[in-house]
C-alpha cells in the first residue's frame, strides 16, 4: 500500500480517538477554536473527512488520463470565511452535530475501519472523480483529505483541551509539501521565499491557506 494510503488511515484512526475522547464530549456544546463554531460542529466536520472517501470509490474511474493534483485542488478555495461554502460549512456541520457526542464517535469508528479495509485494495494509479467534479489519483485525493484530518483534529483537540496527536514524519511531509504548494501556486516561488526568511518584505498572509 503507498505511503500516502498509510499515513490517511493513521489520521482516520487518530481522528477516532480523538472524537470518542471524553474531553469532546464534555464540552460538546461550547464555543470551538473556530469561530462560529461548536466544539460539536468541528467534530463532524472532521468526521467528514472520512465520510467523504467512500462515495468516490463507489462510482466508477473516470475515462481519460486527467489528474488534478493535490495542491492544484485547494488552490481554488476562498480563504474568505464568509464566502457561502464557508459558511455553508459552519452551518451544516453545525446541524450534523445534533446527533451528540456519541453517536458520532462510534461512526468515525466504522468509518476509519471501513476504509483500512477498502483502501488496500484500490489499484495503486486509481483515480477518482471527486468533489466538484474535479478528476483525480485517488492518492492525491487522499493527500487532500489528509490535510484537512491534519488541521482539524488539531481544531478539535484545542477545542477540547487536551493535546493535538503527534504527526508523523511522513503524514507531516505530505500536508507541509501541499500546502506550500498552494502558496507557491497563489502567490510564486519569491513571494513564499520571501514569506520564510525575509519578513520585512514578505506579503501578508502569503503562508495562509485557509
Amino acid at each position: 500500500m503507498s505511503a500516502a494510503r498509510t499515513s490517511y488511515l493513521e489520521a482516520a484512526r487518530q481522528v477516532a480517538d480523538v472524537v470518542a475522547d471524553e474531553r469532546v464530549a464534555a464540552r460538546w456544546d461550547d464555543p470551538g477554536a473556530l469561530d462560529g463554531m461548536t466544539v460539536g460542529a468541528i467534530a463532524c466536520h472532521l468526521v467528514g473527512g472520512l465520510g467523504s472517501v467512500g462515495p468516490f470509490l463507489d462510482a466508477e474511474e473516470p475515462p481519460g488520463t486527467r489528474a488534478l493534483t493535490a495542491d492544484r485542488f485547494f488552490a481554488g478555495v476562498s480563504t474568505d470565511l464568509d464566502s457561502d461554502v464557508h459558511r455553508g460549512v459552519r452551518n451544516g456541520s453545525q446541524e450534523q452535530a445534533a446527533v451528540g457526542a456519541t453517536e458520532l464517535a462510534a461512526q468515525a469508528r466504522t468509518l476509519a475501519d471501513d476504509l483500512a479495509r477498502r483502501l488496500p485494495l484500490e489499484p495503486l494509479e486509481r483515480r477518482i472523480t471527486a468533489m466538484f467534479g474535479l478528476e483525480m489519483r485517488l492518492d492525491d485525493f487522499l493527500v487532500t483529505r489528509l490535510v484537512e484530518l491534519t488541521v482539524h483534529t488539531d481544531d478539535l483537540a484545542v477545542s477540547a483541551g487536551m493535546p493535538t496527536p503527534p504527526l508523523s514524519t511522513v503524514t507531516a511531509g505530505y500536508v507541509v509539501d501541499c500546502l506550500i504548494g498552494v502558496a507557491r501556486r497563489r502567490h510564486g516561488d519569491l513571494e513564499v521565499i520571501r514569506a520564510l526568511t525575509r519578513h520585512e518584505r514578505a506579503k501578508a498572509a502569503v503562508l495562509k491557506v485557509f
